[in-house]
C-alpha cells in the first residue's frame, strides 16, 4: 500500500471594515468606504471582495478643471487566477460622475443589477444587465452610452449592448 504525502499549499486571509481618504499634491480628494473588505489568498490564486461599497472623490482647480464621482457598489468579488487571467462577479452598483478638464468632458450615469467578467490580457468579456448613459470626450478617445447600449474608441475600444460588453485595452 502506498502512502500519500500531503502538501501544505499557504492560506492568507483578512476581513476588515474600510475608510480611508487622501488628498494629492494636486488637491483631488478621493475617500471610499465600506462595511467588509475581504482578502484570501489559496496557493497564489487571489480573491478581493468587497461588500457595502461607497466612493467619492472630486477636484477642482485651475490647471486642471473640475471633476466628481459618487458610487455604491452592494458587493464586487474579483479573483486573480495568477498570469494575466481575471474574473469578476458584481451584485447591483450605481454611480454619477461628471467633469470638465484638461483632459477632457464627462458625463455618465451607471446603474447595474447584476455582472460578471473575465479578462485575459488586452481582451475583456462582460455580461452584465445595466443601463449605463452618458458621454465622454478626451485624450483617451470617445464613448457614448444609452441604456447600457454603446462603444467607446480610443485606448480602450468596446462595443455594449444593454450593459454587456467586449473590450480591448490598447495601453496595457
Amino acid at each position: 500500500m502506498k502512502r500519500s504525502e500531503e502538501t501544505s499549499i499557504p492560506v492568507k486571509a483578512s476581513i476588515e471594515t474600510m475608510y480611508d481618504h487622501e488628498v494629492d499634491r494636486e488637491g483631488e480628494w478621493h475617500g471610499e468606504a465600506g462595511v467588509y473588505k475581504g482578502e484570501l489568498d489559496i496557493g497564489g490564486v487571489r480573491s478581493v471582495t468587497k461588500l457595502a461599497n461607497m466612493g467619492v472623490g472630486g477636484m477642482a482647480s485651475k490647471k486642471k478643471g473640475v471633476s466628481g464621482h459618487l458610487d455604491y457598489e452592494l458587493g464586487k468579488t474579483q479573483l486573480d487566477l495568477g498570469g494575466e487571467l481575471k474574473v469578476e462577479g458584481r451584485l447591483p452598483s450605481a454611480g454619477v460622475a461628471a467633469g470638465i478638464t484638461n483632459e477632457g468632458v464627462k458625463a455618465m450615469a451607471t446603474a447595474e443589477l447584476v455582472g460578471a467578467s473575465v479578462s485575459h490580457g488586452k481582451a475583456t468579456a462582460t455580461v452584465r444587465l445595466a443601463a449605463d448613459t452618458g458621454f465622454g470626450v478626451g485624450k483617451d478617445g470617445i464613448e457614448a452610452q444609452f441604456l447600457g447600449t454603446g462603444f467607446s474608441i480610443g485606448k480602450k475600444t468596446s462595443i455594449s449592448l444593454f450593459g454587456s460588453k467586449f473590450e480591448w485595452d490598447f495601453s496595457k
